[in-house]
């Protein structure tokens, strides 16, 4: 069974030491914190619609009657814990199966960085990726982050392997999973395009039929996944979207361009929307995670950028440097040690006053802090020179396809980006300073001849 499974001894290896380490974590946070120690953040609200799933009362965060229907949360990940809670009728193996599906995850980005990388470069991009602490911690949470990463990393896959064969099952496949991925977690609505014009660069290799045919697969398939929802917040919504997120996430950038941009600077007068949210006594009569008021969110979002886009984008721009530097490794130690030192400074809004937030840190927190950068620092230093190598080896669309896959959800995190949003894009970010590590140890070689 184990050898139908796995195509080397490699596999084996990622597979079982996935587990073995996220089992640790799991059992370190299970004995500081019970099963409390896993409802981080958005569970609750995960949890409630699945229970509500269950018990008859639709797709709802509401926890007694009437049960108004939801459309921020998308279906996926509720539809996993429901499943779960029927069969166990408890949520105790939720950590258990995701540690599973993180651990079939992790083969397939082995396998992934083997066809163009080796088994060496590769095997060193798997273990990256499963001993990064953060990445254990937030895998044994109930969060949506280990689905999407497994339907993700699928429909890359298996778009990797379209490329490689032009086989039609390979884009059903990729366009398949991607769909799941975006009803996992919204964020990757936007990929479906990114992929569209993939193909189309592709016509010279496969052919314009080829092309074509695939274009119509992709697209159909895709749609033919996620068009129930769409339908159904249609019906409840009036509204062709999948969820309220990115108008929430239009908010938190709202608050954080006149935290950086205060209104006394803006060029001409103030938009109204803009005075309004800054008024102390200003209560908005409707919510951002509403979906019915989505695109009234989003209209004041896009009249910003366009009333200031320069000042919107340096806003914008800030946000990336928590999202590549942020590792959450001293806030992950204090889950364990709550004594640990904690800064003054540790929002990612203080980068305005950068002296404070890189130097306000005492004792054991300090030394936490400044390896995690160093890491992250080092790690980007290789990727670099693997994005080098690649484009030395002509290796184009391994290139492209991951440079935009990591800026993709580093522009849409936004300023709320921190080491959690960075779950999906760790594993190409792995792949490239793999990649860069055999570059380097070939240049050595070279030079030492």
């Amino acid at each position: 069974m184990m050898n139908m499974l796995f195509k080397d001894r490699n596999e084996k290896i990622i597979f079982s030491l996935a587990i073995i380490w996220h089992l640790i974590f799991f059992l370190l946070i299970y004995f500081k914190s019970g099963w409390t120690g896993f409802y981080w953040g958005d569970a609750e609200g995960y949890i409630q619609i699945a229970k509500n799933l269950l018990g008859g009362n639709g797709f709802s965060l509401s926890d007694v009657a009437p049960f108004m229907p939801d459309g921020w949360r998308t279906p996926m990940y509720p539809i996993l814990l429901s499943g779960i809670l029927f069969i166990f009728k408890n949520l105790y193996f939720v950590s258990l199966a995701q540690i599973l599906l993180f651990s079939f995850g992790a083969i397939l980005i082995y396998r992934l960085a083997k066809d163009f990388l080796g088994e060496k470069a590769a095997l060193i991009a798997s273990l990256f990726l499963i001993l990064e602490p953060t990445m254990a911690y937030w895998n044994v949470m109930f969060l949506s982050e280990t689905l999407f990463f497994l339907f993700f990393i699928l429909g890359i896959y298996f778009f990797v392997k379209f490329y490689k064969s032009s086989s039609f099952f390979a884009i059903f496949a990729a366009a398949s999973f991607l769909g799941f991925a975006t009803l996992t977690r919204p964020v990757a609505q936007g990929l479906w395009f990114l992929i569209l014009v993939f193909i189309l660069f592709l016509i010279k290799k496969i052919g314009v039929k080829c092309a074509c045919l695939s274009f119509i697969i992709f697209l159909v398939s895709f749609v033919s996944v996620v068009s129930p929802w769409l339908i159904r917040n249609k019906v409840l919504f009036n509204t062709y979207s999948f969820s309220s997120a990115d108008a929430n996430a239009s908010m938190d950038n709202l608050g954080a361009y006149i935290r950086f941009n205060p209104l006394e600077n803006f060029k001409g007068n103030p938009p109204q929307y803009l005075l309004d949210l800054i008024q102390k006594n200003s209560k908005l009569p409707i919510f951002a995670h509403d979906l019915n008021y989505r695109s009234y969110f989003m209209k004041r979002w896009f009249n910003l950028i366009l009333a200031d886009p320069v000042g919107y984008s340096e806003v914008h721009l800030i946000s990336l440097i928590p999202y590549f530097l942020g590792d959450g490794y001293t806030e992950l130690a204090r889950q364990f040690f709550p004594g640990l030192y904690r800064p003054g400074v540790i929002s990612w809004d203080h980068m305005i006053t950068p002296f404070s937030f890189l130097f306000d840190h005492q004792g054991v927190e300090a030394v936490i802090f400044w390896a995690g950068k160093l890491f992250w620092v080092l790690i980007y230093f290789a990727a670099i020179l693997g994005a080098i190598n690649l484009l030395k080896r002509k290796e184009y669309l391994y290139l492209i396809l991951f440079l935009i896959i990591i800026f993709y959800f580093a522009l849409t995190a936004g300023i709320i980006a921190y080491s959690r949003y960075r779950f999906a894009v760790n594993p190409f970010i792995f792949i490239l300073a793999a990649a860069g590590l055999r570059y380097l140890r070939e240049l050595l070689r070279f030079k030492s001849k």
